[in-house]
């Protein structure tokens, strides 16, 4: 399945929501309103063609969907994240 590039924000804003099963606590983390962080979340399920989250009252829960994409994503953005930790400041000789 071709998935069209999206933005690197949408992936983050379901990592976060996924892993706090909140969408009100990824967007404090990642400094949006939940409204934003709900879009992008919307907008990769219309690219997925599947729903990523099941939407209750006051929570939300990953779909099987979901389940299955989410520890890709935290293990991606967690090399991207040991990789820039391990950039050393260069000096000059």
């Amino acid at each position: 399945m071709y998935i069209p590039a999206l933005p690197l924000n949408a992936w983050r804003a379901l990592e976060a929501a996924a892993r706090h099963l909140s969408v009100s606590k990824a967007a404090d983390e990642l400094h949006v309103t939940p409204n934003a962080l709900s879009h992008q979340i919307k907008s990769l399920e219309a690219v997925l063609g599947q729903k990523l989250f099941t939407r209750k009252v006051r929570a939300i829960e990953l779909t099987a969907a979901g389940k299955l994409l989410y520890p890709g994503l935290q293990t991606g953005f967690t090399h991207i994240r040991d990789a820039v930790e391990g950039l050393k400041p260069q000096t000059d000789s």
